[in-house]
């Protein structure tokens, strides 16, 4: 059930039914809204806190590492043609309970590692909230990821794999590869130390960290892929 606010009530009394669920997120940016999310056999509640709609205003909320062919969003998808590694970090701080999901797809490409990551939980290594961008000096480099806290989910052509860092510590290794021209929806989840990752609704990766990492900033990573991301959304797990 979604609750709203009397400000986002408001802000609905002249839109049609049709146009209702759309409206939800853009006048909001999908903030303070609570849904049980329903994922294979599981459920959260979630608190969601940010949706992203892809349009010309896209990078107010996010900002590019990296040296790619070309990172742009059009049609309300973000197209990243990439060869040497980009990540693309969300300028807003998340809290350690956390729902992220969204769909992402290869194109055809002579050489697609069809490479769909994802960083969440990132900090400094002093703890403080991680520098982004040009400020952090890092052009999109693999090996630079492994230095400071984050969750680290890499899902390519060959497998699926979870990391925690820094250390470059892999907590788990599924044989489930990716490939082009197919849609990927994506879910991971981090509640009180249990990580778990879905692709179209199958539970890969499900693991318990007794050591779990704080809250942090959360990006999209690639290399030497082309592909689009669309219907991003992140939220805080409440129940």
């Amino acid at each position: 059930m979604i609750k709203l606010t009397s400000i986002q009530i408001r802000c609905f009394l002249a839109v049609s039914p049709l146009a209702m669920l759309y409206l939800i997120f853009s006048c909001t940016n999908g903030a303070d809204l609570e849904e049980t999310v329903s994922i294979g056999r599981d459920s959260y509640k979630v608190k969601w806190l940010f949706n992203e709609p892809f349009d010309d205003q896209w990078q107010k909320n996010w900002i590019v590492e990296g040296d790619s062919l070309s990172v742009y969003a059009e049609a309300r998808k973000l197209y990243v043609d990439d060869y040497k590694g980009a990540t693309i970090w969300n300028m807003n701080e998340f809290p350690k309970n956390l729902l992220i999901r969204f769909k992402v797809k290869g194109k055809a490409r002579l050489n697609n590692r069809t490479n769909f990551n994802l960083i969440t939980h990132a900090r400094s290594i002093d703890g403080d909230s991680l520098s982004i961008g040009s400020e952090s000096g890092r052009k999109g480099q693999y090996k630079l990821y492994h230095i400071f806290p984050n969750y680290l989910v890499t899902f390519v052509d060959r497998w699926t794999r979870t990391r925690k860092n820094p250390g470059f510590n892999l907590l788990n290794d599924v044989a489930k590869g990716s490939v082009i021209d197919s849609v990927y929806k994506i879910s991971f989840t981090v509640s009180e130390g249990r990580l778990r990752y879905y692709v179209n609704g199958e539970k890969v990766h499900d693991i318990q960290d007794d050591a779990p990492l704080g809250g942090g900033k959360v990006g999209i990573r690639t290399w030497n892929t082309r592909a689009y991301w669309y219907d991003v959304e992140i939220g805080e797990i409440i129940d």
